[in-house]
């Protein structure tokens, strides 16, 4: 049995770190350093791996007293900072107007705005300390942006006879998504030890800037039907179309139906103990599209530019990217199915529910890979089925 690299975790510990180690003693030498070289070149953060005795140098103790591929993890821990935040801002707005007692329209703005950013800073005693450890000081940092913008109209008539409700809603949704991030780092380590900025870099700073925005428009109706409060059937239609599928083919269309029975009001005689219950079964579909740029070839702009005399013919240089579309590529549906039971006791005090599911995808968009001769690692088709299965129970107790 050979772990090695094939297992991150405990292939790592059982070749580069002994079983024998005591981490209390790892611990107690956190911070303690060699001693300094001859020619005054500082000590070096101790290490329980050094390096054999032949190669003790008394002007470089690096050489000797250096972590050989490992620090001590409360040493390696100790001297990087890893910061990170991330605010969120969510809320809803609406208006409706009443036409009549059955009739009304509301329109609604929804927004969820995400942002982050961290910063990631490497001490530079933590490079002058380690062999071949490939650890250098550097300085990291990064800022993403997302927001979801809703802006919804929707009608809804209820009207009630005899024993008969209606309840019919209808109307449009707008969807818009946009993603943004940046991030920069040190190469190389740092001109001045622990000063942590970008211009403070050896080599020119490494960085990435992403921007991504998707679109959907979406218009929907469902009606339903009761029955004395007993009896419930329902029916959606949906149609969505995407920006990320092809223009010409850009459009999916779900339907779902669903009936429920409150057999409890039926029973209040005879089971005086049960405060509700109520069979449902629905089956339904939902739509499935594939991520933004995913149809076309997309080329990432590099770092490396240059300029000619006339401006107009400035270069930059691109990267093809490693994965392409199949032409034909559509969105997909999942089909969901389920048949459920709700019950509560002790006037609703007490209740559980049950579901019983199977959700089946075909032709869901998937990446495969395929041969680097084609001068792309994987390309994303239509195929497959996923299917899942499954029972979910919930139960809940309200306090007296």
């Amino acid at each position: 049995n050979n772990d090695r690299y094939g297992n991150a975790s405990s292939g790592g510990f059982n070749q580069w770190f002994h079983r024998n180690i005591d981490m209390g003693i790892m611990r107690e030498m956190a911070g303690v350093l060699s001693p300094p070289g001859a020619t005054g070149t500082p000590g070096v953060l101790a290490a329980w791996n050094h390096s054999n005795p032949g190669n003790y140098n008394p002007n470089n103790p690096v050489n000797f007293y250096g972590g050989n591929y490992h620090y001590n993890p409360f040493n390696y821990f100790n001297n990087r900072e890893d910061i990170t935040r991330r605010d969120r801002l969510f809320g809803d707005i609406s208006l409706t107007y009443k036409i009549n007692s059955d009739f009304r329209i509301r329109a609604a703005y929804r927004k969820s705005l995400v942002t982050g950013w961290y910063e990631n800073k490497v001490n530079y005693i933590l490079e002058r300390s380690g062999r071949q450890t490939g650890t250098r000081a550097g300085y990291a940092t990064g800022e993403s942006f997302f927001a979801d913008d809703r802006y919804e109209l929707i009608g809804t008539f209820n009207k009630k006879v005899n024993d008969l409700s209606f309840d019919i809603i209808g109307g449009g949704e707008i969807v818009n998504i946009s993603d943004k991030n940046i991030t920069a780092n040190t190469r190389d380590g740092l001109y001045i030890p622990d000063f942590f900025a970008l211009s403070n870099s050896i080599a020119a700073i490494q960085y990435s800037n992403q921007r991504n925005n998707e679109k959907r428009r979406a218009i929907f109706t469902r009606g339903s039907i009761g029955w004395r409060n007993m009896l419930f059937a329902d029916i959606t239609l949906r149609n969505d179309w995407y920006s990320t599928l092809p223009a010409n083919d850009n459009n999916i269309f779900v339907k779902s139906f669903g009936a429920s029975f409150v057999f409890s009001d039926l029973t209040k005689q005879a089971l005086p103990w049960l405060s509700y219950g109520k069979f449902r079964a629905t089956w339904g579909e939902v739509p499935q599209a594939v991520g933004p740029y995913s149809l076309a070839v997309t080329y990432g702009v590099n770092g490396d530019q240059w300029a000619a005399v006339n401006p107009a013919t400035n270069y930059v240089t691109q990267t093809t990217p490693n994965g392409i579309a199949a032409a034909n590529i559509k969105g997909a549906t999942q089909t969901t199915k389920e048949l459920g039971l709700d019950l509560r006791f002790l006037k609703s005090r007490v209740g559980v529910s049950a579901t019983y599911f199977h959700a089946s995808t075909v032709n869901s968009p998937i990446s495969i890979t395929v041969s680097g001769t084609s001068g792309y690692n994987s390309k994303t088709i239509n195929a497959g089925e996923i299917t899942r299965r499954g029972m979910e129970v919930q139960a809940f107790a309200k306090p007296v």
